[in-house]
């Protein structure tokens, strides 16, 4: 083992224990309250905040690591404009569950619409799209427009609708299920990264990301796999949470995320070679940048809410 493989190792488990304190952290405050009398302190407590916050710090670090691969590419993006609009979307679900009927009821006009637009959102997207052309015609240029409109929009979607993805499967389902999700996705990455490194020859997709190979892809499958069995039987052992998932179900549902995560991979390459760049940034040790850890989740969070849909987990 080398010493850059070693180092890896060594800093993932920090990362790990870091999450898993995180995800502590939300479920102690997501316990119910001895008085939830108060229906918008109890929506409050159960939002996963925590999960919410730690989640938009990444995504703002992450819209910064594109706008330097957008400066690469001889453009920049509309940063008060996109920033919001992808913290605004990330959080959607949590402003939608949350009780704004007090806000809805006020007698004033400007209180009202503002319990109605938390409570829509397709109407905070249309606003974010607005605010988007609104910051370009504030910069008082047209040279480049396109490009720098374009490129925030798909900031916003990318890292908006990725995260707003992650972030529902925790609202929609529970917060061991976003574990388990991560989990799989990530591990995928791991047995794909040590497998391809060890006994990668047949190149995945030369042209795009070299490192990558056949043999690291079935490496990933396989320990998604071992994935969804482990994850099976210590749900059935510790009880730890009601998993709706039957053995079978929990294979499917960390393997077919895990090989759109694996695309996800590739996405990111594709931006990162656009830019003539390597990594999407230096922040993180052996791994470069926040979007070379997001890259995988951000992609097959919407595959694993289909998944989830279509296997019946409730």
């Amino acid at each position: 083992m080398n010493k850059a493989m070693l180092k890896r190792i060594v800093f993932g488990f920090g990362m790990t224990a870091v999450v898993l304190t995180v995800f502590w952290l939300d479920h102690f405050l997501s316990q119910p309250a001895e008085d939830s009398s108060e229906t918008m302190i109890a929506s409050w407590r159960s939002a996963g905040l925590p999960i919410l916050a730690v989640l938009g710090t990444l995504l703002v670090v992450g819209f910064f690591e594109l706008n330097a691969m957008a400066r690469e590419a001889g453009t920049r993006l509309l940063a008060p404009a996109g920033l919001l609009g992808v913290l605004l979307i990330t959080a959607l679900p949590s402003l939608t569950r949350m009780s704004f009927h007090p806000f809805r009821s006020d007698p004033q006009t400007w209180t009202r619409l503002l319990g109605s637009i938390f409570e829509s959102p397709l109407l905070i997207v249309s606003l974010v799209v607005l605010g988007v052309f609104l910051n370009q015609m504030l910069t008082r240029r047209v040279e480049g427009a396109l490009l720098r409109i374009a490129s925030t929009l798909l900031a916003v979607t990318y890292l908006g609708l990725g995260g707003v993805m992650m972030f529902s499967i925790r609202v929609d389902y529970n917060l061991p299920m976003l574990l388990v999700f991560l989990g799989s996705v990530k591990l995928t990455d791991v047995g794909a990264y040590f497998v391809g490194s060890l006994l990668g020859k047949h190149k995945l997709i030369p042209w795009l990301s070299p490192g990558k190979s056949w043999e690291g892809l079935l490496g990933g499958v396989a320990m998604a796999a071992v994935t969804g069995v482990f994850t099976w039987w210590l749900a059935g052992q510790w009880s730890w949470f009601a998993y709706p998932l039957s053995c079978g179900a929990s294979i499917v549902f960390c393997v077919i995320p895990g090989i759109v995560g694996q695309f996800g991979d590739l996405c990111e390459s594709l931006l990162k070679r656009s830019a003539g760049v390597k990594d999407a940034g230096n922040l993180v040790p052996q791994f470069g940048g926040v979007l070379d850890i997001l890259d995988s989740p951000l992609i097959a969070a919407p595959v694993a809410h289909v998944m989830l849909i279509l296997l019946g987990a409730q």
